[in-house]
């Protein structure tokens, strides 16, 4: 009778486990050719919810030696993202943040204390979107970052660009769907992630 128990026991657990499809993606982050840290993207599913998470922590060198962290968050409940949130960290302190959320027609988000509204009826794709899928067929993406549109461009072979209201330029690399290598192209630094076998 205890074999049978533990055994209805391991297969609940497998059945919960099945429903809640989980994907993972380990990136490692380089600066030119030096390694600087890791960027760990998360994707749960579960029903008609989706919650991907995404982060990043990084130690660069710009002059002086920085720890970063990119933190994100992205909650989609029937295709329609409901929430959003993005923490951007230096040397263990609070440098930006980002809350987004969904109210009735409106995706409004609050960028460090200043409102950002988007009178917009669905968000089904968002920059943490592009780690499991190609924005194929898309002219934009709607980034949590910054609380709107970012201007996408297919490049071809696999190559979109993203163009940030920064000034930056990203590329993401695509192979069999899934982001291989993204290129982030500042002022101060080129920075590229790349997904670990």
């Amino acid at each position: 009778m205890r074999k049978i128990l533990v055994s209805c026991i391991c297969l609940f657990f497998l059945f919960s486990c099945l429903e809640l499809g989980a994907q993972t993606l380990v990136y490692k982050g380089y600066k030119g050719d030096d390694y600087i840290g890791d960027m760990i993207v998360k994707r749960e599913v579960h029903g008609d919810h989706v919650f991907f998470r995404s982060d990043a922590q990084l130690n660069v060198r710009f002059l002086l030696n920085w720890e970063l962290r990119f933190y994100y968050e992205a909650d989609f409940t029937n295709g329609d993202l409901q929430r959003s949130l993005v923490q951007v960290s230096r040397d263990g302190k609070l440098r930006t943040e980002v809350k987004g959320k969904r109210e009735g027609s409106h995706y409004n988000s609050d960028v460090d204390g200043d409102e950002e509204s988007l009178q917009i009826s669905s968000i089904d794709y968002c920059v943490l979107n592009t780690y499991f899928e190609a924005p194929k067929g898309r002219k934009k993406i709607f980034s949590e970052r910054w609380g709107t549109w970012l201007q996408v461009v297919d490049q071809g072979n696999g190559k979109y660009l993203l163009q940030p209201p920064n000034g930056s330029h990203n590329t993401l690399i695509y192979k069999n769907g899934v982001c291989q290598e993204m290129q982030f192209n500042h002022t101060i630094a080129k920075v590229r992630f790349v997904l670990k076998e």
